[in-house]
């Protein structure tokens, strides 16, 4: 609306009148939008504001910047930002709260592990409320769908195992290497028929860590090759391992 005022006087008994024309111009409405007014903890929002020409945001720690019709939010609680927005002749305000949801921790039990070729393991995710595991699909054996808290699997050969965890719209993710130790096949060799207080030498293959037994006779127990010197006729036994892990015996 526009309104004129006038005022009359006189000047040295000479009557005199001035005018001025008042335009109210309508308020400044702003208009403050996010792209999400709830996050997940860790994660940030797109906040726009409309309606001005130039915008000045509170202080706030959490926004990348305080000028702009555009800022990005990053909040680690529930925090409220408010923008002040102007024209070459007026101004206004808004407000706009993002509230913030705990994202879950999501935890794989066990810990990198590993198995024997042709061996299961039964792998446990908690932290969550509903999961999705991927990866090597195929190689879920268990009855659980790969949807539940645990699946158990017996994969070919060494695999990565990666789940994701939800919780009130949040996720967060853990992943798990299942390490397969191929198939040992110990081989202690040929039998052999020596004279009383002679020697033969033996040797074992297989794997990396050995194991001779009975030992009593022998120069050593622990290795690929050692020496037998036995009194009476003697059976060898030869176990091969990986430190002890995945054994086979001949």
């Amino acid at each position: 609306a526009t309104t004129v005022y006038t005022v009359n006087g006189t000047l040295a008994g000479c009557p005199v009148s001035s005018t001025i024309t008042v335009t109210l111009l309508p308020p400044l409405t702003l208009t403050v939008t996010s792209v999400s007014t709830a996050v997940c903890t860790g994660t940030t929002t797109t906040i726009t504001a409309t309606g001005g020409s130039s915008y000045t945001w509170a202080a706030s720690t959490t926004l990348n910047t305080l000028s702009g019709a555009t800022v990005i939010a990053s909040p680690t609680v529930q925090t409220t930002y408010s923008v002040v927005g102007t024209t070459a002749t007026c101004a206004g305000s808004a407000v706009i709260t993002v509230s913030v949801t705990p994202a879950p921790t999501i935890q794989l039990t066990p810990n990198d592990v590993t198995i024997c070729e042709g061996e299961s393991v039964n792998i446990l995710a908690t932290g969550a409320d509903t999961y999705v595991w991927a990866n090597n699909a195929t190689n879920f054996v268990s009855n659980n769908p790969p949807i539940n808290s645990d699946v158990t699997v017996n994969p070919p050969s060494t695999h990565l195992y990666f789940v994701t965890g939800s919780t009130n719209g949040c996720t967060d993710f853990d992943t798990l290497t299942v390490t397969v130790l191929p198939k040992i096949i110990a081989n202690a060799g040929i039998n052999d028929t020596i004279c009383i207080g002679e020697s033969v030498g033996l040797t074992g293959f297989g794997a990396s860590t050995h194991l001779w037994s009975p030992g009593s006779t022998l120069t050593s127990v622990n290795t690929g090759f050692t020496t037998a010197t036995p009194l009476v006729s003697t059976n060898y036994v030869y176990t091969a391992s990986y430190n002890g892990l995945c054994p086979d015996t001949d």
